[in-house]
Formats: C-alpha cells, structure tokens, sequence
C-alpha cells in the first residue's frame, strides 16, 4: 500500500485506521500473519503510523532506491 495523502487530511488517523482495517481483513482473509512497513528514513509520519500499529523496527536500509 502507497499512501499520499493531502495536506489538511493529515494528523487525523486515517492512515493508520486503513492500515489496521485493511490488515485485519488480510488476516482473517487469507491468514496473514506478517506484515513490513517500508519508509524512508526521516519520514516522521510514516514512522508515527508504524509506531502506533505497533510495528517493530528489524533493519534499517541505508542503500537508496534510484
């Protein structure tokens, strides 16, 4: 899932509620039990809607995608 999300929508938990619905649904769906967050670093919203999904930080990446 890529999210972008407008400027005056942000701060309102609308990404992490999708998140949190959309891998629930996966989960009873399919059986899915695993799920990766993948954000560059130093982006703070997306490191907020990990935090508060309750996501574990494994490895950072430092190679950059061109």
């Amino acid at each position: 899932m890529v999210h972008a999300e407008p400027e005056h929508f942000r701060g309102q938990g609308i990404i992490t509620q999708s998140c949190r619905k959309f891998m629930s649904y996966l989960h009873h769906s399919f059986g899915l039990e695993h799920f990766e967050i993948h954000a560059a670093v130093g982006n703070d919203s997306s490191e907020r809607v990990a935090e508060r999904l309750e996501f574990q930080l494994s490895r950072i990446n430092k190679k950059r995608r061109k």
